[in-house]
């Protein structure tokens, strides 16, 4: 990479520092978005149980979209009386008419389709999920014992409800324990980590967006609340993707794993074998001077996070630019008492981290203070001083 590239690469960014105003960047949608329904979440129940597990379920939660929920007593306590700014949006769609619609994708099955011009950082969905059940038990249970609490559970979400996780595709096997093993995926009531709180989540009107190496679209979850969000512009008629998988990964781990799935990836990326040994490439390139920039190598100079940037950007790692690219690129002009450049990058990071993680993003408020008072950043001058 040349320093020239790297200067324009940088002055392209401090010369935008002055239209940003000093606060959070907005990403409010282009269009409305259904905001969380009054009412908190109301469980009733149990309905039926097997062993400490039981059923529990609220018709009307997420505006009668319900939820049904197979945990413990427990649990069931820490759910009951959700406040509604951590449950479910009122619909599943956060506009009528949203702007995608269900198509048939060729070599993919069905998916969903932009029909209007989506920008980065627009919120495409905001729901809870269909259905939550207990990760210790689905993990530890055999399919056959569960199947039929799983079935009692889904008898207990209104009818549209029951049909949108019916259609969800299954892998290995029929019935609700093998759709959920496809469809669902974990997060943690008490915002941590705790197993005994570890769930698995649910969320049919998601489980249509196919999976791509180079995504669009990226999904965070706070409390049961799931959140879509574009990390970069769309157009009218392009398939809305996630990855199902880590991008970071070669493309042989990608593959291996996208096995699990039941399907070979065939995506731009993979197809295409110069551009997977380049992409190969490149992320060899990434995870090498990032663990040099974490462990504070030598070799490192002010211009490596923005090298690492500039790396970042060019693999089309949309989905993690500002969680592992931007934020470094920060601290490290920081550590060497580059003003202008922590900055600028720290201000992108901001951008970046709403998108990707939302507004309780882990690093904003590190970023916040280095991109308005640099100088009182624990990271200032680290380096310089060294």
């Amino acid at each position: 990479m040349t320093a020239i590239r790297l200067l324009l690469a940088f002055y392209s960014v401090v010369g935008s520092v002055a239209a940003c105003p000093l606060s959070l960047f907005s990403t409010t949608p282009s269009y409305p978005i259904s905001r969380p329904h009054d009412r908190p979440l109301q469980l009733t129940g149990p309905h039926r149980c097997v062993d400490n597990v039981c059923v529990y379920a609220d018709s009307l939660y997420g505006g009668g979209s319900g939820i049904a929920v197979v945990t413990t007593a427990e649990n069931a306590a820490l759910l009951d009386g959700l406040p509604p700014h951590r449950g479910a949006a009122a619909t599943t769609h956060v506009t009528d008419p949203p702007p995608f619609y269900e198509a048939y994708v060729a070599g993919k099955g069905l998916g969903l389709v932009a029909n209007s011009t989506i920008r980065r950082g627009d919120q495409l969905m905001v729901h809870g999920p269909t259905l939550l059940v207990h990760w210790e038990t689905h993990a530890k249970a055999a399919g056959a014992q569960l199947d039929g609490l799983y079935e009692a559970a889904t008898q207990r979400l209104p009818a549209a409800a029951r049909r949108r996780f019916q259609r969800q595709m299954h892998l290995g096997g029929s019935g609700v324990y093998a759709n959920i093993e496809t469809n669902c995926f974990r997060l943690f009531l008490d915002g941590g980590r705790d197993e005994a709180t570890g769930h698995l989540g649910c969320f049919p009107a998601a489980a249509r967006l196919n999976h791509d190496c180079r995504p669009n679209l990226h999904y965070h979850v706070h409390g049961i609340t799931q959140t879509v969000v574009a990390v970069r512009d769309i157009q009218p008629g392009d398939e809305l993707t996630v990855s199902y998988v880590e991008v970071l990964l070669s493309r042989a781990e990608r593959q291996a794993r996208l096995r699990d799935w039941g399907f070979a990836c065939a995506c731009s990326l993979c197809h295409n074998d110069t551009a997977a040994a380049e992409r190969d490439k490149q992320t060899q390139e990434i995870l090498a001077l990032r663990a040099r920039l974490d462990r504070g190598d030598p070799s490192t100079t002010a211009n490596s996070g923005i090298e690492l940037a500039i790396l970042y950007e060019d693999a089309r790692l949309d989905t993690l630019v500002g969680q592992q690219a931007y934020t470094r690129a920060a601290l490290n002009c920081a550590l060497f008492a580059e003003e202008a450049c922590a900055v600028a990058f720290a201000h992108k990071a901001m951008e970046a981290l709403v998108v990707e993680a939302g507004e309780q993003a882990g690093d904003l408020a590190s970023m916040w203070r280095l991109a308005t008072s640099p100088r009182t950043h624990w990271a200032w001058g680290l380096r310089a001083r060294a």
